[in-house]
């Protein structure tokens, strides 16, 4: 089948592309994940100058603690604006991606591009893994009481 023939094609060595749309939320209250996710959505939309008027308007207000340049979540902050502004202003790449996947073919394009980064990553895993085993492997030799350096 076609199917066969797109999986079989793919490169497993190959890093897959980065998946746009993906964020890692520390852990944190399901409120202040809400809270940052509409303000971030509000700033896609409205713009640079509601983040100074939000900004100015709850300075105090720690819930908003994201907003602060020096807070650790600021970069996560920007990056959901950014992802945001992909959704609601998709550049004429991400359309053509979007047409690709909704074409006849484009489920069976996409399941063997899911596959392919399931594949790799697993194999990212075990890479690290076997590092990981080989470095406490050198670090057991090197800490032994019959090692030579003792």
């Amino acid at each position: 089948m076609e199917v066969d023939k797109i999986v079989a094609s793919v490169d497993e060595g190959e890093a897959p592309p980065p998946m746009d749309y993906v964020l890692s939320i520390p852990p944190m209250p399901a409120v202040d994940v809400d809270v940052m996710k509409l303000t971030a959505l509000f700033t896609a939309q409205r713009g640079r100058s509601f983040l100074a008027a939000l900004s100015q308007k709850e300075g105090r207000n720690y819930q908003f603690d994201f907003l602060r340049p020096t807070s650790a979540l600021f970069g996560l902050f920007n990056r959901m604006v950014e992802q945001y502004r992909l959704v609601l202003l998709p550049s004429k790449e991400t359309l053509a991606k979007i047409g690709d996947v909704a074409g006849p073919n484009g489920k069976w394009k996409k399941l063997a591009e899911t596959r392919r980064r399931a594949k790799w990553e697993r194999i990212q895993k075990e890479k690290d893994k076997k590092r990981e085993e080989d470095l406490e492997a050198d670090r057991s030799v090197c800490f032994s009481p019959n090692s030579p350096s003792s």
